[in-house]
């Protein structure tokens, strides 16, 4: 009121007593308030797509919520420090993150044409709220890369000063054989691969196998495809890709498209690292062609050439680029962590700047916790240390051995899933706990982890049966017949005692063990599909996902310990 300040009743010093009494000051203010100018834009907007993996989404991911790009963030704990530096080093030069410096996350399961098209509306959003700028620059790493240079293409680039891609793989990458063909996770290796690895184990049971559901969920990988022959036969000779089952029509369309842009197109290299140029395969066994993998062969050895490990040299350049920039000894993984990376972006950026590089640690060895589920959820190692997850998942490097257990609270009522994988280079072994949770009820779930051992901790038997019981609960739970639920309780009995007489085959019964296994395979079939049938057509839709999902994974769970005991652990 005017230039007074009036406080009228309250409690006095004490806070104890109330009191009636008016208290007054006068106070200063200035003539006219103004309002703070918007600061004047001193940078030209750069916008950083990071690449595949290093965005997240636990609700799209885990659940298959349909999540728009704008709710996606860096994937926890391992991918932020990847980019930080970079970032750090152009906020140190004076860009503001939200203001002139920006992330584009996206959903990196999706075809890189739809990511593309969603940047374009992120650019404009960009150029909308900073209304000085005439144009903006694109940094992508990797998939990030190709994204940006869609995006480009796509609108002839005018909005687009300079496109910087680092490590992208603009003529494929050979990396994206094995996880397509086999759900083969060897080349992906520590936590970003962990994490695609719990997306495909969460999703698995509604596809009808691993491979089925990595080229349905992530469709993207077949845009990494390499566009030049990669594969050799037994004989040594180099099979055309026309000769291949898979192809990716996806680069080769984009190929017209790099006249129009390659004023404004830089590329930086890693190098010094060897890197797969061809895989020598062989034929399948009955059981990869039951599994659905190797539809073009099983991967048995490797040829490289200079890359960054995973992307070839002659792979991330391109013919008639502003500058295709090479970077010795830098692998891809940390390209955009590196000093010598940065200090080449900044200069093409026209940043005055140093380099930031952030300590980033490194390992095969990895412990991986989700849920599917209405549950909160803590991890606790051996030695009683607790961790929390960042949005609904939990990724630890070199985890100790011993006994570590998952503490669950119920937020709502519902059906839930604790996913637990222990991965270790190409080797895994993947637990699920499940259960119906209630508001606030509680329970606890024990885990043995020896990363130093065969099988990683996992008991597969264990697992295998409690599959098993919890079809057989399903079962009489789900309103069947008597007659009906009896011979349904019989086929899992049956099962449950053959699964047990295989899991217990000697280590030094190879070809028993996989006469077997390869009965109960086929009896697994037999019965997954007889239960979608309208042989079963009294199941009620629930039931049957649990029947079909779960003997899918026992499949799997063979594996596992087929696995354990006879393939070599870094194979």
């Amino acid at each position: 009121m005017g230039n007074y300040l009036y406080l009228v009743g309250g409690y006095d010093a004490s806070d104890s007593n109330y009191t009636d009494k008016v208290y007054v000051t006068k106070v200063s203010l200035p003539e006219e308030v103004t309002p703070t100018p918007s600061p004047h834009l001193s940078h030209e907007p750069v916008i950083l797509v990071p690449g595949m993996l290093a965005s997240f989404n636990y609700l799209s991911l885990m659940h298959g919520v349909p999540v728009p790009n704008s709710g996606w963030g860096w994937c926890p704990v391992y991918c932020k420090p990847l980019y930080n530096g970079f970032i750090s080093a152009l906020e140190n030069s004076g860009y503001k993150l939200g203001k002139d410096l920006f992330v584009y996350f996206y959903d990196w399961r999706k075809e890189i044409a739809s990511n593309a098209d969603d940047l374009a509306k992120f650019v404009d959003k960009v150029l909308k709220e900073n209304p000085e700028a005439q144009k903006i620059s694109l940094v992508g790493h990797s998939m990030g890369g190709l994204i940006a240079r869609d995006y480009v293409q796509d609108t002839h680039g005018e909005k687009i000063d300079k496109l910087i891609t680092v490590g992208s793989p603009h003529s494929g990458s050979v990396k994206a054989y094995r996880v397509w063909e086999a759900a083969n996770f060897a080349d992906f290796p520590g936590p970003v691969g962990a994490v695609m690895q719990a997306v495909v184990v969460a999703n698995m049971s509604h596809y009808t196998t691993d491979v089925n559901t990595v080229q349905k969920t992530v469709p993207s990988l077949l845009n990494l495809w390499p566009t030049f022959d990669f594969i050799k036969n037994a004989s040594g000779e180099a099979v055309p890709l026309t000769q291949m089952k898979f192809k990716n029509s996806y680069l080769p369309a984009m190929a017209d498209g790099l006249p129009g842009i390659s004023n404004r197109l830089w590329t930086i290299s890693g190098s010094g690292w060897g890197t797969a140029r061809f895989l020598t395969v062989k034929p399948t066994t009955w059981l990869e062609r039951n599994l659905g993998w190797w539809a073009d062969g099983i991967s048995v050895s490797t040829e490289t050439a200079d890359g960054d490990e995973t992307v070839l040299v002659t792979s991330s350049q391109v013919n008639g680029s502003v500058e295709n920039y090479n970077i010795n000894n830098v692998r891809h993984i940390g390209l955009l962590n590196n000093a010598d990376v940065q200090d080449k972006l900044l200069t093409v950026l026209g940043v005055q700047g140093e380099p930031v590089v952030e300590p980033v640690t490194e390992s095969d060895k990895v412990l991986v916790v989700t849920v599917a589920s209405p549950i909160d959820f803590e991890l606790v190692d051996p030695s009683g240390v607790k961790y929390v997850p960042e949005d609904n998942i939990i990724l630890l490097t070199d985890p100790v051995a011993g006994v570590w257990r998952v503490n669950t609270v119920g937020q709502e009522t519902g059906n839930y899933t604790v996913y637990f994988g222990r991965i270790k280079g190409a080797d895994k072994a993947w637990e699920e706990k499940w259960g119906m949770a209630t508001e606030g009820s509680e329970n606890s779930f024990i885990f043995n982890v020896d990363m130093d051992e065969r099988n990683l901790g996992e008991n597969v038997l264990e697992q295998a049966t409690n599959r098993l019981g919890y079809m057989k609960e399903a079962a009489t739970t789900s309103g069947l017949a008597k007659g009906r639920e009896s011979l349904l309780e019989a086929q899992l009995k049956t099962y449950q005692i053959d699964l047990e007489n295989l899991m217990g085959t000697c280590s030094d019964q190879r070809s028993r063990y996989e006469a077997l296994m390869r009965v109960l395979m086929e009896r697994a079939d037999r019965l997954t599909s007889d239960w979608k049938s309208d042989l079963w057509a009294e199941l009620p839709e629930t039931t049957e996902q649990i029947l079909v999902g779960q003997m899918q994974k026992l499949k799997y769970d063979m594996i596992q310990d087929y696995q354990d005991k006879f393939v070599d652990q870094n194979s």
